[in-house]
């Protein structure tokens, strides 16, 4: 038990000493909770608002779409598995999304190549 974490009734170190059941916590465990959750999401907020103010390109997903789909057929692992999902005869960790990309374990395959 930490005394500064405390309200002395009496208003001296010799009161708290003599009377510790008059002992009354300044905040309850929820308002510590709130304000260390609230810490917490002040700081990502500051780390969101540097992100706004600087200039971020904007994603064009259907080319990101196309460049993962000619990445499927120049990786030689990719495009084997790929066959292998066309061809009905998947691995076990390997599928075929209805948009044609390769999904390992049910995120998008992204081939190195």
């Amino acid at each position: 038990m930490r005394c500064a974490d405390y309200y002395l009734k009496g208003g001296d170190r010799d009161f708290m000493l003599a009377n510790p059941q008059n002992l009354c916590p300044i905040f309850s465990q929820e308002q510590l909770a709130a304000l260390l959750h609230a810490a917490h999401l002040q700081e990502v907020a500051s780390d969101a608002a540097v992100l706004i103010d600087s200039s971020i390109p904007f994603l064009d997903t259907a080319t990101l779409v196309n460049n993962i789909k000619i990445g499927l057929t120049i990786n030689p692992l990719a495009k084997c598995k790929l066959n292998c999902c066309v061809t009905n005869n998947p691995s076990p960790h390997f599928s075929l999304a209805p948009t044609g990309l390769l999904l390992l374990n049910r995120h998008i395959y992204v081939p190195d190549y």
